[in-house]
């Protein structure tokens, strides 16, 4: 996997753990960019789960979120690419960002 598609998976996941719920289509997204075809028990119960907050689940049921997504992730390490993945203000990058987008 190439390191923009790792930034790109990296940052979708980052957004949707810290919008403090699951998102089975940024989940399903970024596995079909990291070419793993969603699938599996832990997919279908992450998949059951689309939308629900983490603070609405029970302490034990959102502690399993970790391991359900480095199991649908076949052991690619989550935590690993959403720390690579700062935001764009905390790089020297985000002034070329901001002028890329300018018309």
């Amino acid at each position: 996997m190439d390191e923009t598609t790792k930034l790109v998976i990296a940052t979708a996941m980052r957004n949707m753990l810290n919008g403090g719920h699951i998102s089975i289509t940024t989940i399903r997204e970024c596995l079909q960019l990291a070419g793993i075809t969603p699938k599996g028990r832990s997919y279908d119960l992450l998949s059951t789960l689309h939308c629900v907050k983490f603070k609405d689940m029970p302490a034990e049921l959102a502690d399993q979120m970790p391991r359900l997504l480095h199991e649908v992730f076949n052991g690619i390490e989550i935590d690993q690419l959403v720390r690579a993945a700062e935001p764009a203000e905390k790089r020297n990058g985000a002034t070329a960002l901001l002028a890329w987008t300018r018309p």
